[in-house]
């Protein structure tokens, strides 16, 4: 199955506020937190440890309720519900944990079940949703082992299992890869997008892993002390972040101040500028820089570059340094954005005396 085209709202959050009782006074963890996921998405909330990440995914199961504001799963208020009808509206949220919480003297066949058990299926439905989860997760061989006998990937594959069993519309990820290393925390993420493409079930996921929302993330909200600093689609928020706590968590905070590469002093006249430039999307695969360098009179000489990927979406970072007239030098910057390359000037860093 295809995963459905983002539309409709699946899970809205509107003026959350959470706190909590401590020895040292109380705690705000969220302040008014508001944000929209919509159907198909894999959605993305980073942030550093104590910024309120789980505490928001918490509310949005109801596992913590909110002292105050909305938290809404297919348009059903989840803050208004109590009891059996709460059970009911759990049954379509799935939940995958950092640390696996699998049942220690369960069987990995038994751990999937329980969910299913929980909600009184009947055995034979139970046997058979069992059996076709654990070959879609790769682990039908090890329906008897238990989680002591599992590496921590085939631990988080039952927890993903498992976290399917009642067939969700939605899936909610704390931190899902941080006990992982880079080889199982690819293979898990990968899990993850066959999960909405093949399943249709929306994905939210919380994270402090920049590497995490770059994967495999459509959009992304970025929260630091309780709050929501910034949110949109990855590939604008990762190129061209607006706030400080997202430049932090990228590795660029404060001002770009490099010493530049060695290099020969500009003929008289002209100068030289060092600029960094990313290419998103269609861009990526475009030969701007010879196009630029033939239209206008000037050097590019590029010092280093890379081309990844943001999500399903090419992504290109080059160093480049620029030598011309300062006004042809305008005029191709100018030119590169009108093209839809995204520029971060370097300034060479002045010792202070």
């Amino acid at each position: 199955m295809a995963a459905p085209r983002a539309g409709r709202v699946v899970v809205r959050l509107q003026g959350v506020h959470k706190g909590f009782e401590t020895e040292n006074g109380r705690i705000e963890a969220l302040r008014g937190i508001d944000l929209e996921v919509r159907a198909g998405e894999i959605y993305g909330v980073i942030g550093v440890s104590g910024a309120g990440k789980s505490t928001l995914v918490r509310c949005v199961n109801r596992l913590e309720r909110p002292d105050a504001g909305r938290v809404e799963v297919d348009g059903v208020d989840l803050t208004s519900l109590e009891g059996a009808e709460l059970r009911r509206m759990r049954q379509r949220i799935g939940m995958v944990f950092q640390h696996f919480n699998l049942l220690r003297s369960r069987t990995v066949a038994g751990n999937v079940a329980l969910p299913l058990e929980i909600a009184g299926r009947p055995r034979a439905e139970i046997r058979q949703r069992v059996q076709e989860l654990l070959e879609w997760v790769g682990l039908a061989d090890r329906w008897a082992s238990y989680p002591s006998e599992l590496s921590g990937g085939q631990k988080q594959r039952v927890g993903i299992a498992r976290a399917l069993a009642n067939r969700p519309r939605l899936l909610l990820c704390d931190e899902p890869t941080s006990a992982l290393d880079p080889e199982t925390t690819a293979s898990v993420l990968d899990l993850l997008k066959r999960v909405r493409d093949e399943m249709g079930v929306t994905i939210l996921i919380i994270t402090h892993q920049m590497s995490v929302v770059r994967a495999i993330c459509d959009r992304v909200a970025v929260v630091e002390a309780g709050r929501v600093v910034e949110e949109g689609p990855t590939s604008e928020v990762l190129v061209r972040p607006q706030s400080e706590a997202a430049r932090r968590l990228l590795g660029r905070s404060g001002p770009r101040r490099q010493p530049l590469p060695d290099r020969t002093p500009p003929p008289p006249g002209q100068e030289a500028r060092l600029v960094e430039l990313h290419f998103v999307g269609e861009t990526a695969k475009e030969p701007v820089i010879t196009h630029l360098v033939r239209r206008f009179p000037v050097m590019a000489n590029i010092l280093s570059g890379q081309i990844d990927r943001l999500g399903g979406t090419p992504f290109g970072v080059l160093l480049v340094e620029l030598t011309g007239k300062p006004g042809d030098l305008e005029r191709a910057l100018t030119y590169l954005r009108e093209v839809g390359v995204i520029i971060q000037e370097w300034h060479e860093e002045v010792e202070e005396r």
